[in-house]
């Protein structure tokens, strides 16, 4: 309850509005048809109001005051002076998740499930709504890594392969995809700041937005306010510092043309915010302002997206695709965490405990005569090559290069194929299914050595590796059969309707745009080229959209299809919903408009295949002073030679 602005703070409620109150939440009541629970709700006192007031208050309204320990859905109301006793429940929370998990036989791949979906989402709720002590956060953190490295056990010391940085990197560089609690609050935290920023207009986000003020000044100035991607600060000239007045974003566009106004720009600014700012798009009618969020492509806030931007860069962990490609393998988790153990170097062989230890036997346990590496445990033992010689496949692993732990995930998701093998996508799947289980078994017969001294027979590991294989196969070969192909050829418009296909190459800070129009059989009409000064090709593609319904519109072409590559183009185009892409934010509008001038015209999506003769004109012409256009007869030899091949595949058809 606030007082009345026309009395000063420190003047108390009066008795009257505290009936007033009463009638408010009755009204609500009487209006909503919901009755409130006054024996769950409670009022929040200062300490400057006496005790006897208190009583007053609470028996007007028939409530009771909250106490200082008082949660709301299990975050605290109140903090102490003690912040870190104040949120110590979420490591209680934690903990009792963690005894429970650990009476039970987890495997890694269990153990990842788990800490990601249930572990580090226990105190989502209080982190989006309370700034949680550092302290409080790192012992969340040591809690669950200690549960990845030694499950069983809630004391005592353990190994850590691996820095948990390492662990909380994403999948793609290596890491495990956990999440660092502290970060993890402030991506969470970061989103109410987004919602107080934004438009959104919630009543909490109004008494939120009311706290924050603009202090008013000269004015918004051009170049204090970020906004403008490509570049991370403004270099300004001595001309904008002597100008006065405002200056906005329009002041500096030709309303004209609809373009940068040059001049006025190299004299505000240096040359490479210039050429940041020209490269910028400009719609071809005034829009609003908009405020997007830059590290996600359609510009909505996610905390994902804040949580990786929060995340320190790990130059000692690979950026190699390899990984990426290891966890969109058609295998087990379990099998693909293997992997990933093999490949970052963490499996505790004997030799690897005794180097990071300094006791032990550093011997293989299979074949008992050289140190247990990897190299050896996998492809030099005499157990190893026997069981890699033994199936099917009949391998030799002393040919098979592996210098390191990374040349191995690159043997599962890369294996060597005969050149014409490569484009074999099925068999591919099979060889990488094969590597994989092959070295799973491998490393559970070695465990059955260490930990039950039995040495399996070669005849039984071979049978039941082939029954597992057969099963994964089998899977595989569901998934093959169920498979719909894609049409890779480029298809023929329907009478009276040009197609355009558009394309475009990147070179440096240049791209090059390319259209190409033909008829119901197949015959170029007429094609066209143009450098731009555009460096991302997804902007690159969609004005490459626009210019080909300009140029369709002075061609007057009646009825049109216009096809790229650039899926995300396409669906932005066809669709006319609020969520796009914010690159090309600018360019919807002015693409639906020039629509409008045809009789029809659709958007299509097609493979790369089915749009090599646009990718060949684009990559034909590296520097244009100015706009190429040909003819059928005049086309290079390497578009001639992709539209032959378009044509005979139309005949195919």
């Amino acid at each position: 309850m606030e007082p009345s602005h026309t009395l000063p703070p420190p003047q108390p409620v009066t008795t009257r509005e505290v009936q007033v109150l009463d009638e408010c939440l009755e009204k609500y009541c009487e209006w909503s048809g919901q009755l409130i629970n006054r024996e769950k709700s409670g009022l929040i006192f200062s300490k400057l109001v006496v005790r006897e007031r208190k009583r007053a208050i609470k028996l007007e309204l028939n409530m009771k005051a909250i106490s200082s320990a008082a949660t709301y859905l299990g975050a605290p109301l109140f903090t102490s002076r003690s912040r870190t006793k104040d949120f110590k429940f979420l490591q209680d929370r934690l903990e009792s998740k963690l005894k429970g998990w650990r009476c039970k036989s987890l495997s890694w791949a269990g153990r990842s499930t788990l800490i990601k979906s249930v572990a580090q989402a226990l105190p989502t709720y209080t982190f989006a709504s309370s700034d949680v002590p550092v302290a409080v956060c790192d012992k969340l953190d040591a809690a669950t890594r200690r549960f990845w490295w030694k499950p069983n056990r809630e004391s005592g010391s353990y190994l850590a392969w691996k820095a948990w940085d390492h662990l909380c990197s994403p999948k793609g560089q290596g890491g495990l995809g956990f999440r660092k609690a502290k970060k993890f609050n402030d991506a969470l935290l970061a989103k109410l700041t987004w919602m107080v920023v934004s438009d959104r207009n919630s009543l909490c986000i109004k008494a939120l937005r009311n706290k924050y003020k603009w202090v008013m000044g000269r004015g918004l100035i051009f170049g204090k306010t970020p906004g403008f991607p490509g570049f991370q600060t403004f270099c300004q000239n001595q001309g904008m510092v002597q100008l006065s007045g405002c200056l906005v974003v329009a002041c500096l566009i030709n309303q004209n043309s609809r373009s940068w106004n040059l001049s006025l720009l190299h004299e505000l600014f240096d040359e490479t915010s210039v050429n940041a700012i020209t490269k910028i798009p400009i719609p071809s009618t005034p829009r609003p302002d908009k405020l997007v969020w830059i590290h996600e492509p359609k510009g909505l806030f996610s905390v994902k997206s804040a949580y990786k931007c929060n995340q320190l860069e790990h130059p000692h962990i690979s950026g190699s695709n390899i990984w990426s490609k290891l966890w969109k393998l058609n295998l087990h988790e379990r099998s693909k965490m293997f992997i990933w153990r093999l490949g970052s170097g963490v499996l505790p062989t004997n030799l690897n405990f005794f180097l990071r230890v300094g006791h032990g036997n550093p011997k293989c346990p299979l074949c008992l005569t050289e140190d247990e590496s990897i190299e050896h445990l996998f492809f030099k033992c005499n157990f190893a090559r026997a069981m890699w010689f033994g199936l099917s496949w009949a391998l030799r692993p002393d040919l098979i290069n592996v210098a390191s732990c990374s040349d191995i995930v690159e043997l599962v998701v890369n294996p060597p194929m005969r050149p014409g093998e490569n484009s074999c996508k099925s068999l591919k799947q099979r060889l990488s299914i094969h590597f994989a289980l092959t070295l799973e078994h491998i490393w559970t017969c070695r465990n059955k050595a260490v930990y039950k001294g039995q040495v399996e027979s070669l005849s039984l590991s071979l049978k039941s590796l082939e029954l597992r294989m057969a099963e994964h196969l089998s899977r595989l070969d569901g998934i093959d059969n169920s498979a719909v192909p894609d049409n890779l050829f480029w298809m023929a418009p329907p009478a009276d309707v040009t197609k355009l296909n558009t394309d475009v190459a990147v070179r440096g800070n240049r791209s090059t745009i390319a259209v190409i129009a033909r008829g119901e059989s197949g015959a170029v009409v007429k094609a066209w080229a143009k450098v731009v000064d555009i460096e991302d090709p997804l902007v690159a593609e969609a004005i490459a959209i626009k210019w080909a319904l300009e140029l369709a519109e002075s061609e007057s072409f009646p009825n049109v299809i216009v096809e790229s590559d650039s899926k995300i183009c396409i669906d932005n185009f066809s669709d006319n919903s609020t969520s796009s892409y914010w690159k090309i934010d600018a360019l919807i509008p002015d693409v639906h408009r020039l629509a409008l001038h045809f009789l029809s015209c659709c958007f299509a999506w097609v493979k790369r295949e089915a749009n090599m003769v646009a990718h060949e004109l684009a990559q034909s012409f590296s520097a244009l002073s100015s706009v190429f256009s040909c003819n059928a007869t005049s086309l290079p030899p390497s578009v001639f030679e992709a539209w032959k091949r378009d044509l005979l595949g139309l005949s195919l058809a």
